[in-house]
């Protein structure tokens, strides 16, 4: 399978975000649950998860630092 590119800030879900940065959903999803990573609820009972790629690399990169 070969990395999307994604680089606007449309929010997409986990199972395009993670591999898109070269991340693992298992670590992707722990990572969430830390609350390392931003995420957005979506959805009329709240149980989706959408994330902005921008706003996670940015994270990523101040908690490297």
């Amino acid at each position: 399978m070969q990395k999307e590119e994604v680089t606007d800030s449309r929010l997409v879900g986990v199972d395009t975000c993670a591999p898109a940065l070269g991340l693992p959903k298992a670590t992707f999803y722990r990572m969430l649950k830390a609350k390392l990573i931003p995420a957005y609820r979506v959805g009329v009972k709240q149980r989706g998860l959408r994330v902005s790629i921008p706003e996670v690399r940015a994270a990523l990169r101040t908690g490297n630092e």
